[in-house]
């Protein structure tokens, strides 16, 4: 069974002995210490993943160990059932200990009805689940805790190694007690603080504060069209005629349908871009209605913008396809908030804020049911309810918490009649806040890429703008030391001016209108130099926050990016030229890190070239986005496994998926005139006969050379294999000399092997919807027991072409 973590009910809380010290004892679980050899008490089912070993003992002689070595199915080991009362709390102890694989063993607490039938389940009351983590080998502490649900009779424990984590772990001595109401509150706020899916009640005096520096009645970003002398200074702007004409577009023809085929695509097929290129069109559409309107004020695009309001009000699922596993937004059955539904009710919400004396009454209240229903009551449940209820991004440390809570809370201030129901989104939002600044390391880097840092970080930002403006700036999310250095990210994540390295998913260029907003809060993170975007550019939110007299006066000096930036904590580093204003513009990206990243590749010890502004060869990027891209299958594809990706391949082995399969850093050191960065890089291996592995790159500024060097190691002669990744054209030179190149630039790449015969083979790698990268093996003709493979990267004056 693959664990969905978003949809457990509770998860353990590692409870004071205060909590549980007038607990009442139930029937004890049976063998629960694993001494007895003659009832056993617990079923195992798992073709020897489990098993009960002296070794696995903390007290006694025996205990449970788990090794799951499998990647297609998870251990299986079910305690025999103990009566239990509907209704009551129980508290599940138990010890554990990690040998391998950190969290890949979870301990369940299942009820069940008088048939037998789990109660906790996904689809029903959510699971209970611990994952055993820690410090590898330490016995720790467990407990999880649960109220047994209506009709349940029984309740087990099952331990449990997720589908595709391959780990080890032991568990031991399982106790159950049976909670007081008092004892269960208590324990249920602790744990709803550190459980996966709790949500604790926002303070009740926090939310009276806020509340206190609240207006009375909702507000929206911006000004409304009725200020009149606001929005006209931003029609007489030039680019105002654009967006009248996108307007005119959109208004001489109908919105594109959304049939229920197109959104049950995904389902049958994994293709969402078919459901998500027309539900984005409607968005865009709006937008152009909807600026367009304010800016002429004429009643033009008014019946074009109620029409296209009340087709996105009718829509069956404002949550995408690809965020619907179980289809229960597209049912009705339960409706949970996505980064479109997020961003389709705070459009709607702006739209009323700006334009709503001009819709119709019903088109009005029309708008206001759906943003509530679909936005703004699931996200108040869950507060309420202190269970999440698969809304998990609530808790998330990646884009989608900074993205939905932007669009949450925009919601709530522009629509929101009383107070107390914004300030309670807006306590809410505190607690979310700092699972995202978490995904961060220290030194502020992203590890979801430039592209996810543009839109996570960038909803940070705007939504921190917008709680300011409705505090009087009282409530600032932007304290914190952490913050200045995640927006300071994007800067020293530039190879050279508007290009970065495309590690992870989400690739691309800073975005000028995040850096835009930015600068209202941090200006030193954003070049001095940095040409201002249009007022008009870039949707209703950046419009509301800047294009109404926000905006700081533009810096005019002229800023150079340093030789080098170094994010140590995420072992990644960004080496340039020395700064001449005559240098080649020549440098690369070089990344460490590990395979459990946010929109993680496995691509540990991968790297960018990059001249002139286009990457020569190295890291190939990502796929086009399907249902395999996020499923147990995501790393079949080349472009996320590591073969498509600039590292070796180890006696027939591709890199690990996991924290453990991470580098380690050998040597950072920087000079004027040269930086040198060696990783060890064997534990992204699993090969038992790998002795070392080490790759170092070398950027030497004087020579204008990068070289990559790998050396290898075995106890026992293994295959070896080094790939260049180049979406550039390629010329061989000779057999040791290749010139990558397009039209404009060119780079030498000279080989050298040592270890035994080798040759170069050519592939083209299939990437689907995009552009296929080449792959151009170094890989020696036998196995070795030790070799060396250098490639050294040298701009070219001239362009050798076929």
């Amino acid at each position: 069974m693959h664990v969905t973590f978003a949809r457990a009910l509770f998860l353990a809380a590692a409870f004071s002995a205060a909590v549980l010290s007038n607990a009442v004892a139930v029937e004890a679980i049976p063998n629960a210490g694993f001494e007895d050899t003659e009832k056993q008490g617990w079923t195992i089912v798992d073709a020897g993943l489990s098993v009960i070993t002296t070794e696995a003992a903390r007290t006694g002689t025996r205990g449970l160990r788990v090794t799951d070595t499998s990647d297609r199915q998870g251990s299986s080991c079910r305690s025999a059932p103990v009566p239990v009362t509907a209704g009551k709390t129980y508290a599940l102890s138990f010890w554990g200990r990690v040998l391998e694989g950190d969290g890949a063993v979870g301990v369940y607490m299942q009820f069940a009805d008088a048939k037998g039938h789990v109660l906790t389940s996904p689809s029903r009351h959510g699971e209970i689940i611990q994952t055993i983590q820690g410090d590898k080998g330490v016995w720790q502490a467990f407990t999880l805790y649960g109220q047994a649900p209506p009709n349940a009779t029984a309740m087990w424990v099952w331990v449990h190694s997720f589908t595709g984590s391959l780990g080890a772990a032991d568990a031991d001595d399982f106790t159950l007690a049976e909670l007081s109401e008092a004892e269960a509150q208590k324990a249920r706020v602790a744990a709803l603080r550190t459980s996966r899916n709790g949500f604790p009640p926002p303070d009740t005096a926090r939310i009276a504060q806020i509340a206190a520096w609240l207006a009375p009645a909702p507000h929206g970003l911006g000004r409304p069209a009725t200020d009149r002398e606001a929005w006209n200074r931003l029609a007489a702007l030039p680019e105002a005629a654009a967006i009248l004409r996108d307007a005119e577009k959109a208004m001489n023809a109908p919105p594109p349908d959304l049939p229920d085929a197109l959104y049950l695509e995904f389902t049958t097929t994994g293709n969402r871009r078919n459901y998500e290129r027309p539900y984005g069109q409607r968005s865009h559409r709006l937008t152009a209605l909807l600026l367009a309107e304010c800016l002429e004020d004429k009643g033009r695009f008014l019946p074009a913008l109620e029409r296209d309001l009340l087709a996105v009000c009718g829509e069956r699922s404002w949550t995408m396809p690809a965020h619907d596993a179980d289809l229960g937004n597209f049912k009705g059955t339960r409706l949970t908030i996505d980064l479109g539904s997020s961003a389709r009710g705070w459009l709607l919400a702006e739209t009323d804020a700006w334009l709503g004396h001009r819709l119709s009454p019903a088109t009005r209240e029309r708008l206001r049911t759906e943003v509530r229903r679909r936005v703004l009551e699931p996200y108040l449940n869950a507060v309420r309810n202190g269970n999440i209820n698969g809304n998990w991004w609530m808790r998330g440390d990646n884009n989608w918490n900074a993205v939905c809570s932007a669009g949450v809370v925009c919601c709530a201030l522009a629509l929101l009649e009383p107070r107390e129901e914004r300030a309670l989104v807006l306590a809410a939002m505190e607690f979310s806040n700092p699972f995202f600044i978490s995904g961060f390391t220290d030194d502020g880097y992203c590890s979801e890429g430039m592209g996810y840092w543009n839109y996570g970080f960038g909803h940070y930002v705007m939504m921190g703008l917008a709680v300011r403006a409705a505090t009087g700036s009282r409530l600032d999310i932007f304290a914190g030391d952490k913050l200045p250095r995640i927006a300071a990210y994007a800067k020293g994540y530039q190879i050279q001016p508007g290009r970065s390295p495309w590690f992870a998913d989400g690739g691309g260029a800073p975005s000028h209108d995040v850096w835009a907003l930015i600068r209202q809060v941090y200006p030193a993170a954003v070049p001095t130099d940095l040409p201002a975007p249009s007022l008009l550019k870039g949707g209703h939110a950046t419009v509301g926050l800047r294009a109404f007299g926000q905006e700081p006066p533009a810096a005019a000096a002229a800023e150079r990016l340093p030789p080098r930036t170094y994010f140590k904590d995420a072992q990644v580093l960004i080496t340039r030229p020395g700064g001449a204003p005559n240098d080649v513009p020549f440098g690369a990206a070089v990344k460490g890190g590990h395979n459990a990243e946010q929109h993680n590749h496995n691509d540990v010890g991968s790297y960018a070239a990059v001249l002139d502004g286009v990457e020569m060869l190295g890291d190939p990027g990502g796929e086009i986005y399907t249902r395999r891209t996020f499923s147990r299958e995501r790393y079949v594809s080349p472009m996320l496994n590591s073969y498509g990706h600039p590292v070796p391949v180890v006696a027939g082995q591709l890199q690990a998926v996991g924290r453990h399969a991470a580098a380690r850093v050998l040597e950072a050191s920087f000079t004027d005139e040269r930086d040198r960065f060696r990783l060890d890089l064997a534990a992204a291996y699993r090969v038992p006969a790998l002795a070392s592995l080490t790759r170092t790159f070398t950027h030497d500024r004087t020579a204008r050379v990068l070289e990559i060097s790998d050396e290898v190691r075995f106890t026992a002669p293994q295959t070896f294999s080094v790939p260049i990744i180049t979406y550039r054209e390629v010329t061989r030179i000779d057999d040791t000399t290749l010139h990558l190149h397009d039209k404009q630039r060119g780079v030498e790449v000279k080989i050298t092997a040592e270890g035994g015969a080798w040759r170069l083979e050519e592939e083209q790698l299939e990437n689907p919807g995009k552009a296929s990268p080449r792959r151009l093996a170094v890989t020696f003709a036998a196995p070795v027991t030790s070799a060396r493979v250098c490639v050294t990267v040298t701009p070219l004056a001239d362009v050798k072409r076929q």
